[in-house]
């Protein structure tokens, strides 16, 4: 490519964002690039950071991009033998942490043998302070040396199925991401963001580059409905599992709300009933994004106006594809079906990822035929919205029968005294697998098995009928949100 094609970073479009809101944290990334290359950093080194989302995670994250580094998070709420497993895998020779989480740091980095360096953001007993380093070094211009078809993150899966995998993107996939969620998203005019999620680091760009601005803060009900009053708030990224806990909030009907024009959701799926709830609860104010860690940012979008609960199976819906993407279902063997016919969800684009870090075979079998073969197995109706019927490895094969756990849940859900649900698959002798329901009832409801097993048939026929309904008082989540079938699974195996 001739150089004068040359396109931007994601180091760039960072730095971009910065300026655009003057407040001495461009030159603060400066400082922090000559002090990653002072501690030993170099160019295409993996670095990782493990830190409570923040102004000097997010500086270093910007810093150790633009010195063209690999970055991967490590999510502070997983577990220590997941982290240590990312810091070997993802060949990491540089953890910078919060002080806060120094023991953890230290456990994990003892557990990886790749780690040569650990560097932290403040004082933090035996590790490099990189701020303390940071400023006693000049002021220098912040510039990137990243090129964009260079890895800028290995992101890792949940690991609902396994040991997570790392998921390589580069500089021009995360580019393309973030003028998706430029374009796409129902952004309001005034951009005031709450970030309370892991997803908000890949939101930060595109906010940045539209002037807005980021408060952060850790979830909970009531310091998130206190932070969007005090902060007239206008929009937020939330997983389902934190709507029902706003709604479920004993103060969300008097709550000051009256700033928020968009509450963007996504990660898992969202019970329609739920949903009518919140749109009746926040208003029209609802916005769905599907997209995968290796479809980065964005896939399809649910915009605000197709909120619509009177269009049968809309709220069920994850939206219309990106204009940007191509997206198709296809069959088994990788030809397109008709509209209305389930199918594996493909995707082709250049926000997708390079492919599983160092796992070839992996990603062959992900992006065969020139698609990203998702996984999720959905439909298109004849308007252009996908559902999402299932996740392919999370079908229930009950003697012989393929049973989809979204389609039970939903069923579930939509009972009054039903506040959360997971469905998963548990190992049989008799029938290969029997399908076990665990609910979250509401406060003082006490639904019986025998009126959710008989809705359940009525929504659904018998082939969908639960063998099991375990009632609990929470339902276990992954650290990205997601209910933890993996967890389920084991529980029920004891």
């Amino acid at each position: 490519m001739h150089s004068a094609h040359r396109g931007a970073t994601y180091a760039d479009l960072m730095l971009a964002g910065l300026q655009r809101r003057p407040s001495g944290t461009v030159d603060r990334v400066g400082q922090l690039i000559a002090a990653l290359a002072s501690a030993g950093v170099q160019r295409h080194d993996g670095v990782a950071i493990l830190a409570i989302p923040g102004p000097d995670s997010n500086a270093a994250a910007a810093a150790a991009l633009a010195l063209g580094a690999r970055l991967t998070f490590l999510h502070p709420l997983a577990s220590a033998d997941d982290q240590a497993h990312i810091l070997d895998d993802a060949d990491v020779s540089t953890l910078v942490h919060h002080p806060l989480l120094a023991e953890r740091a230290a456990q994990v980095a003892s557990r990886a043998p790749r780690v040569e360096r650990l560097l932290s953001l403040g004082p933090s007993g035996d590790a490099l302070d990189l701020i303390a380093l940071a400023d006693t070094l000049p002021h220098v211009p912040a510039r990137s040396v990243a090129e964009e078809e260079d890895v800028a993150f290995v992101h890792y899966t949940g690991g609902t199925t396994g040991r997570p995998k790392g998921v390589a993107v580069t500089h021009r996939a995360m580019v393309h991401g973030a003028l998706m969620v430029l374009s796409e998203w129902d952004w309001p005019h005034e951009v005031r963001f709450l970030a309370c999620t892991q997803m908000a680091q890949v939101l930060l760009v595109p906010i940045r580059l539209r002037g807005g601005e980021v408060h952060f803060t850790p979830f909970d009900p009531q310091l998130v409905l206190d932070t969007i009053a005090r902060e007239r708030i206008t929009c937020m990224y939330l997983v389902p599992s934190m709507v029902y806990a706003l709604l479920d909030h004993p103060g969300i009907r008097d709550a000051d709300l009256s700033s928020v024009e968009s509450i963007f959701y996504g990660a898992s799926t969202i019970s329609p009933t739920r949903l009518e709830e919140a749109l009746d609860v926040f208003g029209p104010v609802m916005c769905q994004i599907y997209a995968s860690t290796e479809a980065t940012h964005t896939v399809s979008v649910l915009r605000k106006r197709d909120h619509d609960a009177a269009v049968p199976g809309r709220l069920e819906s994850c939206g219309r594809p990106a204009a940007a993407l191509d997206v198709q279902v296809h069959d088994d063997a990788g030809v397109e079906v008709a509209p209305g016919v389930a199918g594996e969800i493909a995707v082709r684009g250049r926000s997708l990822m390079e492919g599983y870090w160092r796992q070839p075979e992996a990603t062959a079998r992900a992006l065969r035929g020139g698609w990203y073969r998702t996984g999720d197995v959905g439909f298109q109706d004849e308007h252009g919205f996908l559902t999402i019927v299932d996740r392919r490895h999370d079908v229930i094969i009950r003697d012989g029968v393929n049973v989809y756990p979204r389609e039970v849940e939903l069923a579930l859900a939509s009972h009054p005294d039903v506040l959360q649900v997971a469905v998963c698959g548990v190992p049989d002798a008799r029938s290969g697998e029997q399908v076990l329901a665990t609910v979250r009832a509401r406060p003082d409801a006490e639904p019986s098995t025998d009126e959710l097993l008989r809705l359940v048939h009525e929504r659904k026929g018998v082939r969908c009928v639960p063998d099991t309904i375990a009632f609990v008082d929470a339902i276990p989540m992954t650290a990205n949100g997601k209910p933890d079938r993996k967890l389920l699974r084991a529980r029920a195996a004891q």
